[in-house]
Formats: structure tokens, C-alpha cells, sequence
């Protein structure tokens, strides 16, 4: 490892020192909606223009994210590293841009990352700025005349994994395990789907992602006995998502807790990163609910929070 690497995975190990905890997120869920604003904004999680100008919680997590975003382009050891984890915005966003081709509506707010070249690349449909992954996919979507969003999703996310697996194989072990849980995932949640539609196996084979490391003859939870998502086959069976996610979630924080103190690899960096976008959904869930006057369990909140 460089001087510049144990430089970047010791700043990062700082600000993970300075994120929430279970005990200020629990301080946020208890509180009322207002006072859960003045308490974010006494950690500085947002401004005080923000605050007052809006209430708007998606832009505030929003504006917190690209935050987020800015510090991974920023200090990332490597190229491979910094597309592995900002992968899931870059894709989200072309998703964002290529159906605003057919959608009569503005979408640039809904966009992670403001980028004009790859907004131009898209709509001009001049790709070669792209990774070849991405380039690929919308080649395929621009094969048909006229692609549905589920399509474009389906196309996009298939592209992110494959794209995803190729860069964790460069990156380490950890995060070739964690992508292909991601993928796992993913798949069970298509299955579920498939299940309460109805659909045959050939139907669910065709929104099917590869690369985990689970594989489906037949749409029967059963098939999950002797895997690690053994546990999930009765929260599936009785339509209990919620258990599914719990459980879905500490499969992920586990695999990244593995070796989580090694400044010799990208552990840190790599830590700091999934602990941040944890505590953005847990902020956004509990700012959700408290606005509209939801009662939660706040234990739900700290899904995924490590401590």
C-alpha cells in the first residue's frame, strides 16, 4: 500500500468515527419531526439554508449522498475501486437518462450525479466515454425502438453486476463475496415476485441476473436449504419481507466486518463508504416516518448499522 492509501484509509476511518451510531439514530427516532431536523442539523448533517428552505427529505439525503459521492471520486486508491462503489449511482443515473428519452418530464433532479458529458453521451447516444459494460447495455436498448422502463432497469442492472464483478475481482475477496450476495439478493427478491405472479420458471429465468451464487430449477423456496439464505425460506413463505431484508442485511454487514481493521487493503475505505450510505437510509426512514406520522420500530431504523 502507498503512503497516499494508508492517508486515504485513515481519513476515511475518521469520518466513520464521526457517523451516528445506533445511540444518536435512536436519539433522532424519538424525537418529533422538527426536532429531528434541529438535531441533524446540530451533528452538521445539513445547513442551515437547507433547513429552512425546504422539507424535502429525498433531496436533503439526496444532497448527502453526492457529498458522499464527491469524496469517493476524490480519494479513491484506484480507478477499479472507486467505479466498484459508485457503481450503483453511475447506473442508477443512466437509468434516469435514457428513459427521460420517452418521458415527457424533468429527471435531472433525481440524478446522483451531475455530470453533463455522460447527460450528453446518453441523449446523443455517443457512448465511447463510458466503461465498455455500460456502453454495451445501451447499444442493447438502443436496439429496440421502443424499450419499456422495466427493460431498461432490467438491461442496466444486469450490466452494473457484471461490470461490479469483474472490478471485485481486482479489488479483494470481501468485496468479490459481497457482490455476489448483492446478486443473491437480488434474485430472491425477483423469485418472491415470480411466486406471487405466478410466473413459470422460463418467465423468471428471463429477469435473471448472473453471477451469485445461487442457481434456480424451479420456483420453490426449498431450493435455499444448505445455502447461507437457509434462514430466509420461512420469511419468504409467509410474505415477510421485512424479515427477509433484517436478515438480508446482516448477511452484507457481516461480509464487510470480516477484516474490517486491515489498513493494509481497502478495508477501511471500503467500511467507511457502506457505513455512510447505512446511515443515509436509516436518516431517510426514520425523517420519513416521523413527517407523516408513522409509528416504526426504531429497531428497524438501525438495520445495517454496524454500531
Amino acid at each position: 500500500m502507498s503512503l497516499q492509501n494508508i492517508f486515504t484509509n485513515t481519513l476515511a476511518d475518521y469520518n466513520r468515527e464521526k457517523l451516528f451510531g445506533r445511540e444518536k439514530l435512536l436519539r433522532l427516532a424519538s424525537a418529533d419531526y422538527f426536532d429531528a431536523l434541529k438535531i441533524l442539523l446540530e451533528y452538521g448533517y445539513l445547513s442551515e439554508f437547507s433547513l429552512a428552505k425546504d422539507y424535502d427529505i429525498c433531496r436533503l439525503v439526496t444532497t448527502q449522498i453526492r457529498l458522499l459521492i464527491e469524496f469517493i471520486e476524490e480519494n479513491a486508491a484506484n480507478i477499479n475501486l472507486k467505479r466498484l462503489l459508485l457503481n450503483r449511482f453511475y447506473y442508477t443515473d443512466a437509468k434516469v437518462l435514457y428513459k427521460a428519452q420517452f418521458t415527457p418530464m424533468l429527471l435531472r433532479g433525481a440524478l446522483f450525479r451531475r455530470d453533463s458529458k455522460k447527460q450528453e453521451a446518453i441523449e446523443q447516444k455517443k457512448y465511447n466515454n463510458l466503461s465498455v459494460t455500460m456502453q454495451e447495455a445501451l447499444k442493447e436498448l438502443d436496439s429496440e425502438v421502443s424499450p419499456l422502463p422495466k427493460t431498461i432497469d432490467l438491461t442496466l442492472t444486469r450490466a452494473k453486476f457484471k461490470e461490479n464483478l469483474a472490478l471485485a475481482e481486482k479489488i479483494s475477496k470481501k468485496m468479490l463475496a459481497y457482490t455476489k450476495c448483492e446478486i443473491d439478493i437480488a434474485n430472491l427478491l425477483s423469485l418472491y415476485t415470480a411466486k406471487k405472479q405466478n410466473l413459470s420458471i422460463e418467465e423468471y429465468n428471463e429477469e435473471f441476473i448472473d453471477g451469485g451464487l445461487l442457481l434456480f430449477n424451479s420456483l420453490d423456496f426449498e431450493n435455499l436449504r444448505c445455502t447461507d439464505f437457509e434462514e430466509c425460506i420461512p420469511f419468504l413463505k409467509n410474505d415477510d419481507l421485512k424479515l427477509f431484508r433484517k436478515k438480508a442485511n446482516s448477511m452484507l454487514l457481516d461480509i464487510l466486518n470480516s477484516t474490517a481493521d486491515n489498513f493494509a487493503s481497502f478495508d477501511p475505505f471500503i467500511r467507511y463508504f457502506f457505513a455512510q450510505l447505512a446511515e443515509f437510509k436509516a436518516v431517510r426512514f426514520i425523517l420519513v416516518h416521523l413527517k407523516n406520522r408513522i409509528p416504526f420500530d426504531k429497531n428497524e431504523a438501525l438495520w445495517g448499522i454496524a454500531v
